[in-house]
C-alpha cells in the first residue's frame, strides 16, 4: 500500500511538473508569438501610415491647385454678381429720380392751378366787397345829401 501510494505520489508529482512544464512552454511560445505579432503589426501600421501620408501629401498638392482654381472662379462670380447688383441699384435709383422729378413737376402745376383758383376767388371776393363798399358809400353820400337838402 505504502509503496503504491509512494509510487502514485511520484507519478502525480511528475505529471504535475510535466503539466506545469508544458503550460510554461506554451506560455513562453504564446509570449514569443505575441511579440512577433506586435512587431509585425507595428511594421504594418508604420507602412500603412507612411503610405497614407504619402498619398495624402500627393493629394494635398492637387487639392491646393484645385482650391486656387475654385477661389479664382468664386472671386470672378462674386465680382460679376456684385456688378449686376450695383448696376440694378443704379438703374432703380435713376428711375426713382426721374419719377420724383415728374412728380415734382406735376405737383408744381397742381399748386399753381390751386393758387390761381384761390387768387381768382380772392379777387372776386375783393371785387364784390369793393362794389358793396362803393354802393354803401354812394347810398351814404346820397342819404347825407338828402338830409342836407331837407
Amino acid at each position: 500500500h505504502r509503496t503504491l501510494r509512494l509510487n502514485l505520489s511520484r507519478v502525480g508529482a511528475r505529471l504535475s511538473r510535466r503539466v506545469v512544464s508544458v503550460a510554461l512552454t506554451r506560455w513562453r511560445a504564446a509570449v514569443a508569438e505575441s511579440r512577433t505579432f506586435r512587431s509585425k503589426l507595428s511594421q504594418a501600421t508604420t507602412r500603412l501610415t507612411r503610405r497614407i501620408k504619402s498619398v495624402t501629401f500627393t493629394q494635398w498638392g492637387g487639392a491646393v491647385a484645385e482650391h486656387r482654381t475654385m477661389r479664382s472662379k468664386l472671386s470672378r462670380a462674386v465680382t460679376r454678381h456684385t456688378r449686376r447688383v450695383v448696376s440694378a441699384a443704379l438703374r432703380q435709383w435713376g428711375a426713382a429720380v426721374a419719377e420724383r422729378r415728374r412728380f415734382a413737376a406735376t405737383l408744381a402745376r397742381c399748386e399753381r392751378a390751386i393758387s390761381a383758383m384761390r387768387s381768382r376767388r380772392v379777387l372776386k371776393a375783393f371785387g364784390s366787397w369793393r362794389e358793396q363798399w362803393r354802393l354803401g358809400r354812394a347810398s351814404a353820400v346820397a342819404a347825407a345829401a338828402a338830409a342836407a337838402a331837407a
